[in-house]
């Protein structure tokens, strides 16, 4: 497997981790750059699931 493709499956197994809410500490990937590339994944899917929740909070609160 290349390294592109390891660095791909490690962003799609970190966006799947914070789906279910599965804390960060428990990232399974050991080599250095898949690690990083899971936490970058990991903390984008985060960030958009908080936002998302600050938008429908706010929608309530306007209307």
């Amino acid at each position: 497997m290349s390294e592109k493709q390891k660095n791909e499956n490690a962003r799609r197994k970190g966006r799947e981790a914070a789906r279910r809410g599965q804390p960060m500490e428990s990232n399974p990937m050991s080599a250095t750059s898949s690690r990083y590339y899971w936490q970058l994944a990991y903390l984008e899917e985060m960030e958009k699931q908080k936002n998302i929740l600050e938008r429908s909070d706010y929608a309530r609160t306007k209307f």
